[in-house]
């Protein structure tokens, strides 16, 4: 007889993360939700992350591991987690992150009672290499721990309207820290709209056809602790074809900026949308590329305030797209 299959897995893709990784399984082996299991996949880890694994598998069977056997990039490995996985919800976790007891408890509660969602995500705590809160630095309007590691201020409350078009205008400008991209998502929804493709900045193409086909919820509470550290943060900025595949060369990085266009294009254009309503999307891409490139040529004045997702530029952008809606459905 087949096992019967979990509420909720969680896909927890490593490489060589044998600092954190204990606590991380640790804080999901203690949610309150019990129905779950972790599916871990090691992109031959060459630390003691097998051990740990293995450690915390003999003890729980709901920690199932699995190894690649040449390093297969980030982004492969964060996508075999889901292949792997079971469960009627997902949720990606990073092995340096962790969940107080009751986030899957409360993010899946929130998702069964509303159809209408795709994810929910609870508000996100910044922590540092010991697990302490980041500062804030009012002045740069970012996050820094200790050591200078600057990290933008995590993604506001978004994507929650009834109108896809308003979704995409928010998600858009709003998914550069990701956050959401570690939510407890609909698997079925996952498997439907496509993984994330493979090309460093994928997972924000992959969170803009989420915030298409459905609304993003929030659980009020601080739940999620995402890590910021000289492993997560310095490091992937300089070796970005490494989410690609385990041995890509540093120019290929160079094309995830056209690559993330078409991606999102595409996404677009495959949307469960009238017609009008991808023309409108599109057209909203275009004008924040062009502003983008027009924002970056000498002289060129610059708004300072919009290198940061701040919850006041956001309410702008969604009142300015709500104002478009409405003026052209009047």
């Amino acid at each position: 007889m087949a096992d019967p299959k979990p509420l909720v897995s969680i896909g927890l893709p490593v490489y060589n993360g044998e600092r954190y990784l204990g606590d991380a399984l640790a804080s999901l082996l203690s949610q309150t939700l019990a129905d779950l299991e972790i599916v871990v996949s090691d992109n031959a880890s060459i630390d003691a992350t097998a051990s740990i694994v293995h450690a915390y598998a003999e003890r729980d069977a709901r920690v199932k591991y699995h190894r690649n056997p040449s390093n297969v990039g980030a982004i492969c490995n964060f996508n075999r987690t889901f292949e792997l996985a079971a469960g009627k919800y997902f949720k990606w976790h990073a092995c340096d992150d962790l969940c107080a007891p009751t986030y899957l408890e409360k993010c899946v509660a929130t998702l069964e009672e509303d159809p209408s969602a795709v994810l929910c995500q609870s508000r996100t705590l910044l922590i540092d290499d010991r697990g302490e809160a980041l500062s804030f630095d009012a002045e740069l309007q970012l996050f820094a721990d200790r050591k200078g590691i600057l990290a933008n201020p995590p993604d506001p409350h978004f994507a929650d309207s009834n109108d896809p078009v308003i979704r995409f205008c928010e998600a858009l400008p709003y998914t550069r820290t990701c956050q959401h991209v570690m939510a407890v998502m609909r698997a079925d929804v996952m498997r439907k709209l496509g993984l994330m493709a493979m090309y460093y900045g994928s997972d924000r193409a992959f969170l803009i056809r989420m915030a298409m086909h459905g609304r993003f919820r929030e659980v009020p509470e601080t739940l999620f602790f995402n890590r910021i550290h000289e492993g997560n943060s310095r490091s992937i900025a300089r070796t970005k074809g490494r989410y690609v595949w385990g041995g890509a060369p540093a120019w290929i990085s160079s094309f995830h900026l056209v690559n993330g266009y078409l991606d999102i294009s595409r996404s677009v254009l495959h949307a469960d949308m009238s017609p009008g309503a991808k023309m409108r999307c599109l057209g909203f891409a275009v004008r924040r590329v062009v502003g983008a490139r027009i924002g970056r040529q000498p002289g060129a004045h610059t708004d300072q305030t919009s290198r940061i997702p701040a919850e006041s530029k956001l309410m702008g952008v969604r009142s300015d797209a709500v104002a478009v809606e409405r003026g052209k459905k009047a």
